[in-house]
Order: structure tokens, then C-alpha cells, then sequence
């Protein structure tokens, strides 16, 4: 763990940290005066003062619970996914494998039911094509790529 000089927080990784909660690079970090980053740490807790005075509650939801649950709803989100999300925000924790290939498979399924009434079609969306042929009944014909650079292109044609 190291300890942030600007805002003295302990960081598991000090450079992810400098880019995402300061918005400077690492370089800058090493060869800035002590003295400057004390006075930036100062800017900095009166742009957060002013970000958070501009963030009104929805006047649609009617308690915090509810508010929870319909923003979980709105995004299609679980608690256990949300808490992930914060945590890897809040930490800079990757998100984990099995939980990046469930959200492409989910989104491959969208994107496949909006393709799903052509009779041919051809994506660049490796999911999406797995979930043409799993669920809507499609073949795949040919996989391509243009002067063999990514990405690959799915042709699929539907059975029957």
C-alpha cells in the first residue's frame, strides 16, 4: 500500500489512483513540489464541495430503498453487481472474468433479438453470433476479416 501525497489515502495502486481520482500521470506526481500538491489538494475539495451541491435527489423516488431498488431495476443491475462496480471503482479492482463474459453474453443477447427477423446476417459481435445461432436458430456460413485485421465478421443465415 502506498499513501497518496495529495489526498494521504492508502492506495493499493498509486498510479491508477493518480489518474482516476486526481487526473494527473505519475511523472507529474514524482517531480511536483510538495508545497503545490498540498495547495492541490485544497482545489480539490472545493471542486468536490461544488459537485456536490449541483447533485439534487430525484424527486421521483419517495424513499431510499425505493430509489435503490429502481435504479437496480432501471440499469438491470443486482446488488451483489453493484457492490462489484463500487468496490472495483472505489479500489481500482479489475472486474472479475466470469462477471465481464456474463455481461457480453447478456448484451450479445440483446443485440441478437434485434437482428433476429433478418434472414442473413453479419456482425462483428462474437456474442452476438453465439447468441444467434444458441437461441434464434442461425448458421454460421463464414467468419472474415478484411486483409486479415481485426474485427472478424460473423455471416450467419437462418435455418429453416
Amino acid at each position: 500500500m502506498e499513501v497518496c501525497k495529495i489526498c494521504n489515502k492508502e492506495c493499493k495502486n498509486l498510479k491508477l489512483h493518480l489518474r482516476t481520482a486526481h487526473h494527473i500521470m505519475p511523472e507529474d506526481y514524482e517531480e511536483t513540489d510538495s508545497s503545490i500538491l498540498e495547495a492541490s489538494e485544497g482545489v480539490e475539495k472545493e471542486v468536490e464541495k461544488m459537485q456536490e451541491e449541483k447533485i439534487k435527489p430525484v424527486e421521483q423516488f419517495s424513499t431510499k430503498k425505493q430509489s435503490l431498488i429502481e435504479f437496480l431495476n432501471y440499469y438491470g443491475l443486482t446488488e451483489d453487481e453493484l457492490i462489484i462496480i463500487v468496490r472495483n471503482f472505489k479500489y481500482g479492482d479489475p472486474i472479475p472474468e466470469n462477471k465481464k463474459l456474463e455481461w457480453n453474453q447478456e448484451s450479445g443477447e440483446i443485440g441478437a433479438k434485434k437482428l433476429a427477423e433478418q434472414d442473413i446476417v453479419e456482425t462483428t459481435n462474437l456474442h452476438v453470433a453465439e447468441a444467434l445461432q444458441k437461441r434464434y436458430n442461425f448458421k454460421c456460413v463464414s467468419v472474415s476479416t478484411e486483409g486479415g485485421k481485426k474485427p472478424k465478421t460473423w455471416k450467419m443465415v437462418k435455418n429453416g
